[in-house]
C-alpha cells in the first residue's frame, strides 16, 4: 500500500538508485584522494602513515567479510550516503523532482499490471458483470444501460476483497489475472483489478493516486445533469445511497467519474482525501 510513499523516494526510484551508486563511486574517489593527501602530508613519516593505512584497510576488510561490528567499507560508505541523503531531504526542489519521478514509476507499474486484454481476464469480467442485477430478464440493464454491469463488477469484487499488505519496505503490483483468483491484496492490487475488469467490458476508468492510497473511478455520465437524471436513480435502487457533488464524484472535461474504492461498501462513497497527486488514464 502507498503509506510507504515517502520511503519509496529512496527505495523505489530508479533515478535515486543510480544517484546512490554514483555516490559510492564518488566516495571511493574521495577516499583515495584523502589517502594520497595524508601520505604526502606525512611524507616525513611515510613509513608510519603507510603502516596506519595498511592496518586500517586490513581492519575494515576483516570486519567487512566477517560481518563484525566496527568500521568497515560498508559502514563508512553507508554513513557517507546517509549524510548526502539528509542533505537531499533538506532541498525542497530536489524532493519535488523525485516525487514527480516516483509518480511516473508508479503509473508505469500500475498500467503494466492491467492485463485486461488477456482472454481469462475478459471472461472473468464478463462473468462478474452479469452476476448481479439481472432479474426480470435483465430489465435494469435495458433501462439504465452499461452502468448496471459496472455496478455488478463493483459488488462482486468489493464484497469479496480481502486486504493483504505487501512486504515491509517493498511495493508489489499484482496483475489483474493474478488478483482475480485470490481477490486479495492492497489498494494498488484492487485498483488494477477493478480498472481492468471495467475496461474489459467496454467501460472507461481511471486510477486516482493520492498520498498514501490509490483507488479506481469509473465514468458513468457525461455531466452532472445526466448523473442526476440517469445514474442517481439506479444507485439508490440498488444500493440505497445518494451520492452528490460532495461525495466520490469527479467531474472533468471527459465526463463524470464515480468512486469505486474498496474502502466503501457502496459506489460513490467519499474520497479518503481530495488532494489528488495524479489521475492515471487507462
Amino acid at each position: 500500500m502507498f503509506h510507504r510513499y515517502q520511503k519509496q523516494i529512496v527505495n523505489s526510484n530508479e533515478s535515486r538508485i543510480k544517484t546512490i551508486h554514483n555516490l559510492f563511486v564518488r566516495f571511493i574517489v574521495v577516499c583515495v584522494f584523502v589517502v594520497l593527501v595524508a601520505y604526502f602530508l606525512l611524507f616525513r613519516f611515510r613509513k608510519l602513515a603507510f603502516t596506519l593505512v595498511v592496518c586500517l584497510t586490513l581492519k575494515m576488510a576483516f570486519n567487512e567479510y566477517t560481518h563484525r561490528r566496527g568500521i568497515s567499507f560498508h559502514s563508512v560508505a553507508t554513513s557517507y550516503v546517509g549524510l548526502v541523503e539528509r542533505s537531499f531531504e533538506e532541498n525542497d526542489h530536489f524532493v519535488k523532482d523525485l516525487n514527480d519521478e516516483l509518480v511516473l514509476n508508479i503509473e508505469s507499474d500500475v498500467l503494466s499490471s492491467m492485463d485486461y486484454d488477456k482472454s481469462k481476464v475478459k471472461q472473468y469480467a464478463n462473468e462478474i458483470s452479469t452476476k448481479y442485477f439481472i432479474e426480470n430478464n435483465d430489465s435494469l440493464f435495458k433501462e439504465y444501460g452499461h452502468i448496471v454491469r459496472y455496478l455488478s463488477v463493483f459488488k462482486c469484487i468489493n464484497s469479496s476483497w480481502k486486504y493483504v499488505s505487501d512486504p515491509e519496505e517493498e511495493e508489489f503490483f499484482a496483475k489483474a489475472s493474478q488478483s482475480m483468483i485470490t481477490l486479495a491484496g492492497d489498494c494498488d492490487d484492487h485498483t488494477i483489478l477493478m480498472c481492468s475488469c471495467i475496461k474489459a467490458i467496454g467501460g472507461k476508468t481511471r486510477a486516482v493516486l493520492i498520498k498514501g492510497h490509490i483507488f479506481p473511478v469509473v465514468r458513468v455520465a457525461n455531466d452532472k445533469y445526466e448523473f442526476e437524471r440517469h445514474i442517481k436513480p439506479v444507485l439508490i435502487e440498488l444500493f440505497g445511497n445518494s451520492p452528490d457533488e460532495d461525495y466520490g464524484v469527479i467531474e472533468n472535461n471527459d465526463g463524470l467519474w464515480l468512486n469505486f474504492d474498496y474502502t466503501k461498501k457502496t459506489p460513490g462513497g467519499p474520497f479518503l482525501s481530495e488532494e489528488v497527486i495524479k489521475v492515471i488514464k487507462i
